[in-house]
């Protein structure tokens, strides 16, 4: 059995060290941009959102999201294994979720790999790349 849900805000502290080694390894790839400690206090801030992915009563992925301000779910970090399993269903879930909030679509932010994963679900190249200058 698949199950994969938002988390409220008051139930993270019951998941996050199942969830956390997931997003660790999606945190320490985004070159900076978040720490699994500052994406801990989004959440629990409520400025993005935790999902839990779990196949047979186990937890075997994760993922956030965050609501843009131009009207798109943003999943802004994933990982997990065995995720040949529940994939579709992340997809089913995240569209359900973001139809019900009137959002007008869904992005995934990450490593360019994801594309070929994601492009059979309808996602395709937004055709702009992140440039980066490293000063010191």
């Amino acid at each position: 059995m698949i199950f994969v849900s938002p988390v409220p805000i008051e139930s993270i502290g019951l998941v996050w060290d199942r969830c956390k080694p997931f997003l660790t390894k999606a945190t320490d790839k985004s070159g900076g941009r978040e720490t699994i400690l500052t994406l801990y206090s989004k959440l629990k801030l409520g400025f993005s959102v935790l999902w839990i992915i779990m196949v047979d009563n186990q937890i075997v992925g994760s993922a956030t999201t965050e609501v843009t301000d131009w009207g798109s779910l943003n999943v802004s970090f994933l990982g997990g294994s065995r995720m040949d399993e529940w994939l579709d269903e992340l997809i089913k879930q995240l569209k359900e979720y973001a139809l019900f909030n009137n959002l007008k679509s869904i992005e995934q932010t990450g490593r360019k790999g994801w594309l070929k994963t994601l492009e059979s679900y309808g996602f395709r190249d937004q055709h702009y790349s992140t440039m980066k200058l490293v000063l010191k």
